[in-house]
């Protein structure tokens, strides 16, 4: 019996050892892209997005990425993916892709100022909540997620709709503000 209760302790702590990376789940990929293809982002969508109306759109390549385009306003506001890797234990790495800013850094990383947001700042960390949940089969926390203090522009415009004021912005008003020109259409597909 003591023999019993010592191979069981032991191998208990043999697992508190073999914790996974970041962003790495004990799946295999094609359960992981499943996961990440299944449902729909509103849960993402009411905790990220400022006021501007938008949708998302999703593109996968079977078993080994999936994208979504965030659009609104008449066009592409902004962009995100994961790349799925399988890993030599059959677990599965998810790679986040954003893209990057024209002047360093991604693309709603909470380091800059954006006129006309589609999305709460900083994006990396809401993607990783949001990759996350799907894969683990919960609710997206949007507590998880850390707050930009340059997110003063989102505020004012969620705060806006909230009293009913329709917060809308031309695309022609975003060239040159870094919004709509921080997305090219040729990110690599």
């Amino acid at each position: 019996m003591r023999k019993s209760l010592a191979t069981l302790a032991l191998l208990a702590l043999a697992g508190c050892g073999s914790e996974l990376p970041p962003n790495t789940y004990d799946l295999p990929a094609e359960e992981v892209f499943q996961r990440l293809v299944a449902g729909d982002l509103e849960e993402f969508k009411r905790a990220r997005k400022c006021s501007i109306p938008i949708m998302f759109q999703q593109q996968a390549v079977l078993g080994k990425s999936v994208s979504w385009q965030v659009l609104g306003d008449g066009g592409q506001l902004a962009r995100f993916g994961v790349e799925l890797v399988p890993t030599e234990n059959g677990a599965s790495e998810v790679k986040i892709d954003i893209p990057s800013h024209p002047q360093g850094g991604e693309i709603h990383d909470g380091d800059k100022f954006v006129p006309y947001p589609a999305l709460r700042q900083p994006l990396r960390p809401a993607v990783e909540e949001l990759v996350a949940s799907k894969v683990q089969q919960r609710p997206y926390n949007a507590q998880a997620v850390p707050r930009s203090p340059d997110d003063s522009v989102c505020d004012v415009q969620r705060g806006s709709a909230e009293s009913g004021v329709d917060f809308r912005t031309s695309r022609s008003s975003n060239r040159g503000s870094g919004m709509a020109d921080e997305v090219s259409d040729d990110w690599g597909e």
